[in-house]
């Protein structure tokens, strides 16, 4: 009885899920004990029945909405750009009123931005400009720039 408690989860595995091992085993166990054939024929019996009733549950169902979905993905994918913008302008008009929009906010921001620094004058800026070596330093009225030359560019 206690093989038959080991061999009896793997009577119902499909072809391939066991090792040719645990197949040879389950198959000499099958040959030698007649509860664990009468077990494996009622599944099999099981499992004709459910297989059956699912295939006429699938035959009720009407799949074409989702055959027509699954298409209009797949010829989705084959348009070109320009068609998949305006299949997307069409579904999605809002969003493409805000694209169009966005060019014209920037050019507003960076006209408030001009008008604003057009107060400054350049006169009031200085710029110092040291060298010491390799290194540059640019002094201004926001503060220090410094470059500085790595020097991995010497020809040999």
């Amino acid at each position: 009885m206690t093989e038959c408690t080991d061999h009896r989860p793997l009577i119902g595995s499909r072809e391939g899920e066991l090792s040719p091992g645990e197949a040879a085993a389950l198959a000499a166990h099958l040959a030698g004990c007649a509860g664990c054939r009468r077990w494996a024929a009622s599944l099999a019996v099981t499992e004709g029945l459910v297989s059956e009733a699912l295939l006429t549950q699938a035959a009720r169902r009407d799949f074409a909405p989702f055959a027509a979905q699954v298409m209009a993905r797949i010829e989705h994918r084959r348009l070109g750009p320009l068609a998949r913008l305006g299949r997307s302008i069409r579904l999605h008009p809002w969003f493409a009123v805000g694209s169009a929009l966005a060019p014209v906010a920037a050019a507003l921001l960076v006209a408030l931005y001009l008008q604003q620094g057009q107060g400054h004058d350049l006169a009031d800026s200085s710029l110092e400009v040291t060298s010491e070596g390799a290194t540059t330093i640019i002094q201004s009225n926001d503060g220090p720039v410094v470059l500085i030359d790595d020097d991995d560019d010497e020809e040999s």
